[in-house]
């Protein structure tokens, strides 16, 4: 493969969405392919060339639109390829709810007739296009709501920084009883078991530094989350590979054994309603952490083999085809 891989990108974002972004182009060219990056927004100084330093991906000013090049956008920005005629095109499905013709979003009833508008249009891309999907609810959403061929999805996944893999599920530290959350994500449930199990400290995942969110992973018990998963969300592998017990719901791509793959007594279809349970589960994972923990090793291991999965896909994707 010699002909150009251009990856989309937006660079006013540092996300897991816009990290899995770099990694497919880093990898693309570790492999030996010519692969590039295109912003959406200017580059120079921006949060992404902050953050993702370490992958030293080139970058391309414009789209080539050229016969033999293939242009990879995120579901959140399909504009970009509206006028595209030449190059092969991939859409990748890194979330189904974030994408904004799902549905999912909470939004009023302008940006929701907006949005749908927009999807209509998109129907034409999707029937021209390849979809690479990062989870099973993106393929399923795909099948089942867009009326996509099978033959039309390729599954293209992700993984962790390396930052998390390389060092020890504790890092050296003593673990505490402490209860992880993301704030950002069903606020309201969060509140209520918060109210109702007191007696172990909580601590919300926000305002951290890559260094600080692994290092407050590797000293905690647990970690919950009861959001949508829009994806195979990173959170909740980070946790995982940090060494903490998860506890999930049932929304998104939680709903399923293959993106969160944790026994189905750990995911709660109602966490409102079943607050004692949850609080029981808590206590259990606090009091026999060093047992309970072992129920996760699969998660782990499934987590420690998703680059060799990306690089596999990779290969099968843009260097066979």
């Amino acid at each position: 493969m010699r002909n150009s891989v251009i990856v989309v990108s937006p660079a006013n974002i540092a996300t897991g969405g816009t990290e899995v972004l770099q990694q497919l182009c880093f990898q693309m060219n570790k492999l030996g392919g010519n692969a590039f990056m295109y912003y959406t927004e200017p580059f120079e100084n921006s949060v992404v060339s902050e953050h993702f330093a370490e992958y030293h991906n080139p970058r391309l000013l414009e789209l080539q639109d050229v016969e033999g090049n293939s242009i990879i956008v995120p579901e959140t920005w399909m504009d970009c390829i509206l006028n595209v005629r030449h190059a092969r095109l991939f859409i990748w499905w890194l979330s189904v709810d974030n994408y904004y013709g799902s549905g999912r979003l909470q939004v009023n009833l302008a940006h929701k007739l907006f949005y749908s508008l927009k999807d209509r249009r998109n129907q034409r891309i999707f029937m021209r296009c390849d979809h690479l999907v990062q989870s099973e609810y993106a393929r399923n959403y795909l099948l089942e709501e867009k009326g996509v061929s099978a033959d039309q999805i390729r599954r293209l996944s992700d993984y962790l920084n390396r930052a998390f893999l390389e060092q020890p599920s504790d890092g050296g530290q003593k673990r505490e009883n402490l209860i992880l959350y993301n704030p950002r994500k069903d606020a309201e449930i969060s509140q209520l078991l918060r109210d109702e199990i007191t007696e172990y400290q909580w601590v919300a995942l926000q305002g951290f530094r890559p260094d600080e969110m692994r290092s407050v992973m590797q000293r905690s018990k647990v970690y919950v989350d009861f959001g949508n998963h829009p994806g195979k969300d990173r959170i909740p592998r980070e946790a995982a590979i940090c060494g903490c017990c998860v506890i999930t719901g049932m929304r998104g791509a939680a709903a399923n054994d293959k993106d969160v793959p944790i026994d189905r007594k750990y995911k709660f279809q109602n966490p409102a309603g079943e607050k004692e349970n949850i609080h029981a589960l808590i206590r259990e994972y606090m009091d026999r952490y060093e047992t309970r923990r072992m129920d996760f090793e699969n998660y782990r291991t499934v987590i420690r083999s998703e680059e060799k999965h990306f690089t596999d896909d990779i290969k099968r994707i843009f260097f066979t085809d």
